[in-house]
């Protein structure tokens, strides 16, 4: 295709000087973010693995597969969306005047620092059987450190940390809205409560309704009309 010489003197130029702005092409909006520092550095270490979007996808498939009530699921859905009410988020909306954590009182209150970071979480996750290296490293967003948790734990021990993350969300609201502080291990046993209690009703509720394999419901037949009698 040929340029028209005429058509490029014709485009107007700014009468204004602009200084270039530096751009991160790896995101849609030319914004550095971690999450996406933190994708780039896993797709250059493994080349071969699945990409961001089949990796996300995987996340949420396997999060609403989860055995566990619909609320706690929806709350892991809102921590994943940094959807949840944490000071930084009420800062940012510009509802409260700080970011600051209102128990720690030292760090900005990320979804990442409520749900792993300040004393009472990390005791909390000190009790759990995990070990997993994610919550060593909390440069990443919460969104990144679950997707890896995802990706590394079984079933069984996923429904536990999404029930563990509920129940310090859970006494992080006791304390700031009530001053009630919950006993570390008393968090621990309710997270896992839930769970038992939950999954034990799943199994033993469908045995009242089931039916026979070889059972047919029956149709349902109206009667039949009524023969006018005659006086």
């Amino acid at each position: 295709m040929k340029v028209d010489a005429a058509m490029i003197l014709k485009i107007p130029l700014l009468k204004e000087h602009l200084d270039d702005d530096v751009l991160w092409h790896y995101d849609k909006r030319g914004e550095y973010s971690v999450k996406s520092g933190y994708q780039l550095a896993l797709r250059m270490k493994f080349p071969n693995a699945p990409s961001s979007l089949e990796s996300m996808s995987q996340y949420w498939s396997a999060l609403w597969s989860l055995e566990l009530p619909e609320k706690i699921k929806i709350f892991m859905w809102r921590a994943s969306n940094n959807l949840l009410p944490s000071t930084e988020n009420m800062w940012k909306r510009k509802v409260i005047q700080e970011p600051t954590c209102q128990i720690c009182r030292k760090s900005i209150e990320s979804i990442s620092h409520a749900l792993l970071e300040y004393k009472a979480a990390k005791s909390i996750w000190l009790q759990s059987p995990f070990t997993v290296p994610s919550f060593k490293d909390h440069s990443q967003d919460i969104f990144s450190i679950l997707q890896g948790m995802a990706n590394e734990l079984r079933k069984a021990d996923l429904e536990l940390m999404v029930a563990l993350c509920w129940a310090v969300w859970f006494s992080r609201n006791k304390f700031i809205f009530e001053g009630k502080k919950i006993a570390l291990n008393i968090s621990t046993a309710k997270a896992k409560s839930i769970l038992d209690a939950f999954q034990r009703v799943r199994k033993t509720y469908p045995s009242h309704i089931a039916y026979s394999s070889g059972e047919k419901l029956q149709k349902w037949i109206p009667p039949p009309p009524r023969k006018c009698l005659q006086s």
